[in-house]
């Protein structure tokens, strides 16, 4: 593709964040204990560090025997990390309103008193028992004992109407007028959150509870830089600088955002580009001192990276997060789309992808990378939901500790 066009909307953008840099202005942080080591890799094989969890389907109704088994196999292959995605549930026959202007939800533990009871009610579990009874209680419980940490996310949404990526002044909630002012209600909702689940489990699982993921999928879709203030002053500052004051100053907050390199999914003049994604990532940190990190998707699930796409955007990344006092982890997707013929954006489902592509991306981003996590393991790599997943499971294991070893 010509270049002429694109380039001259990225200088243009560049000099935006450059601007943006000017008012940030303020010191960068100190690094922080932990950061990247030496080079980003990790010696010996290239291995996950943890898994994203999504509680679907039969999952809402497992007891503290099904999570005991899951967390023991992720344990089995030497992940260390959970990520929720999320302690919340959409209740997606709702819609927002004055009293609720992101819908009624269903939380996977009691809601104390601090949540709306016309908003939020429990689903999963023990409900109407203790919070050790819940759904989140059980996985924490099993966590523990399995050795794992737990990153959980809050409230996400696929409903475009209760969705912040798509509300501007002329669609999703009518509650929210701007972009500054859903990113505010966004975060007093993620906040109003932390604080239940803090106040209902952070005294027994301080070793356990490591951290909270935004759940708002954030891209390098160039619709975003008109958002970048916004994003980063009235969502990231103040959730992160809540929970590092209120609840717990070792807390961790951090997003998965996904980046599309492959320009047969996006036309070039609407994406930025490694250079302008990773400029755009400083200035958030600059305006965002408490947010901590970005696991990016890799996006070689349905969006179609390749394996260089994945390492040019990882690498750019890579040179800002130390200067910022920042680390990074990358978030490797486990499945394709079925069939294998489906053509973007039609109808698609997925599976488990093969192990010779984890094993490539494995080897692809670790460099890059303090931390692989990776999506999702219910529906991709857990020993029981199927018998791909377990083929996935058994293959990733054999891949980990060759015969002979």
């Amino acid at each position: 593709m010509g270049r002429g066009g694109a380039g001259a909307a990225l200088g243009g953008a560049l000099a935006a964040l450059a601007a943006l840099a000017a008012v940030a202005g303020a010191a960068r942080p100190a690094a922080r204990a932990g950061g990247p080591r030496a080079g980003g890799a990790a010696p010996g094989v290239p291995r996950l560090d943890g898994a994203f969890l999504s509680i679907h389907g039969a999952a809402g109704s497992f007891g503290l025997a099904e999570w005991r088994a899951e967390f023991r196999a992720m344990a089995d292959v030497g992940m260390t990390i959970v990520a929720l995605r999320s302690t919340v549930a959409e209740l997606s026959e709702s819609a927002p309103s004055a009293e609720c202007p992101f819908g009624e939800w269903g939380t996977f533990f009691p809601p104390p008193g601090s949540l709306p009871s016309a908003c939020f009610r429990q689903v999963g579990v023990g409900v109407g028992g203790d919070a050790g009874a819940s759904t989140f209680g059980l996985i924490l419980l099993a966590a523990r004992d399995a050795g794992l940490e737990v990153h959980t996310g809050l409230a996400f949404t696929a409903a475009p109407a209760k969705d912040p990526r798509a509300w501007n002044a002329s669609a999703g909630s009518e509650q929210f007028a701007t972009h500054e002012a859903k990113w505010t209600g966004y975060a007093e909702l993620e906040t109003s959150l932390a604080k239940a689940v803090w106040a209902l489990f952070g005294a027994e699982y301080r070793s356990t509870l490591a951290g909270f993921y935004t759940d708002v999928e954030i891209s390098n879709l160039s619709t975003f830089l008109d958002q970048t203030r916004g994003l980063a002053t009235r969502f990231y500052r103040p959730f992160a600088g809540y929970v590092k004051k209120f609840l717990d100053p070792g807390l961790r907050v951090w997003a998965s955002p996904y980046f599309v390199g492959n320009l047969t999914r996006r036309p070039e003049d609407q994406i930025m580009d490694p250079a302008l994604w990773a400029e755009w990532w400083r200035q958030i940190f600059k305006e965002a001192p408490d947010f901590d990190f970005v696991a990016p998707q890799d996006a070689m699930g349905f969006q179609g990276n390749s394996l260089v796409n994945v390492s040019d955007y990882l690498g750019a990344l890579r040179e800002v997060v130390p200067g910022e006092g920042r680390t990074l982890w990358s978030n490797v997707e486990l499945f394709e789309g079925w069939p294998l013929s489906c053509q973007w954006p039609g109808p698609r489902g997925r599976h488990p992808a093969p192990i010779e592509r984890v094993q490539a991306q494995l080897a692809n981003e670790r460099p890059f990378a303090e931390k692989l996590i990776s999506w999702e393991w219910l529906s991709c790599l857990s020993p029981h939901t199927s018998a791909d997943t377990a083929r996935l499971y058994a293959d990733y294991r054999a891949y980990l500790r060759p015969e002979g070893a």
